[in-house]
């Protein structure tokens, strides 16, 4: 009996259709670019922090929120960034994490003695693109 119930197994999970993400997820591809909107994108940035916390990702495929299942060249880059201290308007150090020193060396140029100097935390970026367009900003989040 087991030598056929795990081939029927198989057989169904290949052929059965992948289940669309939520509203909420879906909407998070329309809300990232303008910085979550309060009000009309709330429920969008809840739905991301939900998938984070989850240990999933920010964003659901393109593919699983489209009419046609098709990602129609829709994808996220993202990464880490430290965040600098008392900049305006803000800046980030993209690829780098906010580490800071065992010894001492806090001066007039690294007041928070860290690497990268006077940073204040590392954070989380993800950007949408379409055909390796860019669209909106990149959107920080703290780790």
């Amino acid at each position: 009996m087991t030598r056929y119930l795990l081939p029927a197994l198989l057989a169904l999970a290949i052929t059965t259709p992948a289940i669309a993400a939520s509203d909420d997820e879906c909407a998070i591809w329309l809300c990232l670019p303008v910085g979550f909107v309060p009000g009309e994108c709330s429920k969008a940035r809840t739905a991301m922090y939900k998938r984070v916390f989850k240990g999933k990702g920010p964003l659901p495929r393109f593919s699983s929120c489209s009419a046609d299942g098709n990602a129609n060249g829709f994808d996220a880059r993202r990464g880490v960034a430290a965040k600098i201290k008392d900049t305006n308007p803000t800046e980030y150090v993209l690829g780098r994490q906010c580490v800071g020193r065992d010894h001492n060396d806090a001066s007039v140029t690294n007041t928070t003695n860290t690497n990268p100097p006077n940073c204040v935390g590392t954070y989380n970026w993800i950007q949408i693109y379409q055909h390796g367009n860019r669209h909106g900003e990149r959107y920080f989040w703290r780790r």
